[in-house]
């Protein structure tokens, strides 16, 4: 779920997902005026960007959770260089008044494609799957950063940590 201000969500991997409306691989959310710290604050200046969403049966939610309470509509957000695959529809609009721009965007086989605003190249075929296990387009497929470096928590055998930050030890 995207709620706030001034997020970047970019570089993600969806597939497989059943979610939908609020629980939708990327949700941006409606806001509700006058939001307590902890609640659903107005999505402005969102950047969702060079995302894959693969086979997920609602891949992006526009206005999620809109209701007679929640009503504030996503402001200045940017959906560019992402990609979708799926037999669903790309995009979900429950708030036709949110402010989206598209621009670069890559669709496969979404059963909304004739209907695309402009920012949506179509493509035909499938995305080809690689020997980490993902999809992706194209013919060189980079490996995936967890298996060429140590990721999780320093004290995880394989781990990775700053010593500078995580350091015990006095200066």
């Amino acid at each position: 779920r995207i709620i706030g201000e001034n997020h970047q969500v970019h570089h993600n991997y969806f597939q497989d997902l059943t979610g939908r409306g609020l629980g939708a691989a990327l949700s941006v959310m409606a806001g509700l005026p006058n939001p307590q710290l902890t609640s659903h604050w107005q999505v402005k200046n969102a950047n969702i960007h060079h995302n894959i969403l693969l086979d997920c049966r609602e891949s992006f939610s526009i206005g999620a959770g809109k209701n007679r309470d929640r009503y504030l509509s996503p402001r200045n957000t940017a959906f560019t260089d992402n990609i979708i695959a799926t037999d669903h529809q790309a995009l979900y609009w429950v708030d036709d008044s949110a402010e989206v721009r598209f621009q670069g965007n890559l669709v496969y086989r979404a059963a909304d494609a004739q209907v695309l605003k402009n920012g949506f190249t179509i493509r035909k075929g499938r995305l080809k799957k690689a020997a980490s296990g993902l999809y992706q387009q194209g013919k060189k497929f980079p490996q995936p950063f967890w298996l060429k470096e140590h990721t999780g928590p320093f004290w995880k055998p394989g781990g990775t940590y700053c010593p500078s930050v995580l350091s015990t030890k006095p200066d």
